[in-house]
């Protein structure tokens, strides 16, 4: 089991392939797993770069909530890009994995030569409204995993979208994990000014995935060059509905800005 130790935890780890590295991040509740459909194409032409998450997977599950923050996760990733002797790399993730990517950027802008953001988006800029609801239902995620664990969340309303893991891939998560992702990493997102952004980046959404359509459109309008694909007949795991148009958008970002 590929275990490297950075910033206090042990983060499960993958790597496919050579050539210029690209890192990608799995949702909430998802492993590296939701990855398989990606990695025949992406290692093909690329060093592909997959890893859990803390409190997720075959990564550690600190039990503390202070060991979980944005900036926490986003210095793992920038202590697993060293330890791997990369400088600078394209980097993206889907849902939860695309709000620390943008995470990382904000951190440490220099390392980011490209970012691929899938099914997320920017977190909400005024504290009443989206924020507020979306506050909201993290403490209820995170209730019902302390409380009912992962059997419970399943059950839950909550867990409608995270069907890039199936059964299998969710008994392998710790509950208290979860719950300290939810209530450390994903509690009040708010991201820097997205104008901010030099790095050429791709934006993916999939058509069915209507809570982040719109999300999708304001990234693509605030990142300047950004480009934007909408996947027909995709939810919010775009990449495995439709894995052979998700692979064909990002290579063609990729070859398109020669990362």
């Amino acid at each position: 089991m590929p275990r490297i130790a950075v910033n206090g935890t042990n983060l499960y780890f993958e790597e496919h392939g050579t050539g210029k590295p690209l890192l990608l991040l799995h949702g909430f509740a998802g492993t590296t797993e939701m990855w398989k459909p990606q990695v025949e194409a992406f290692s093909a032409g690329h060093r592909f770069i997959t890893y859990d998450l803390r409190g997720h997977g075959r990564s550690d599950a600190p039990a503390s909530i202070k060991d979980y923050s944005i900036d926490i996760v986003a210095e793992d990733q920038r202590q697993l890009l060293k330890r791997l002797g990369i400088a600078r790399c394209v980097v993206g993730g889907l849902s939860l994995g695309g709000f620390v990517t943008l995470g990382f950027w904000a951190k440490h802008p220099e390392m980011v030569a490209g970012m691929v953001l899938a099914d997320t988006g920017p977190g909400y800029r005024n504290p009443r409204g989206g924020m507020e609801l979306w506050n909201r239902a993290r403490l209820e995620v995170a209730e019902v995993l302390t409380q009912q664990g992962i059997a419970g969340y399943l059950k839950s309303p909550y867990a409608t979208t995270i069907y890039y893991s199936g059964p299998e891939i969710m008994r392998s998560h710790q509950p208290h994990g979860l719950a300290n992702v939810s209530l450390g990493v994903m509690i009040n997102p708010l991201m820097p000014p997205l104008e901010d952004i030099e790095a050429p980046t791709l934006v993916v959404c999939g058509d069915d995935d209507a809570a982040f359509l719109p999300p999708t459109e304001y990234m693509h309008k605030h990142i300047k060059g950004s480009e934007k694909v909408i996947i027909a007949k995709a939810g919010h795991a775009a990449n495995m509905d439709q894995p052979k148009a998700f692979n064909d958008a990002v290579l063609r970002f990729l070859r398109g800005h020669d990362l």
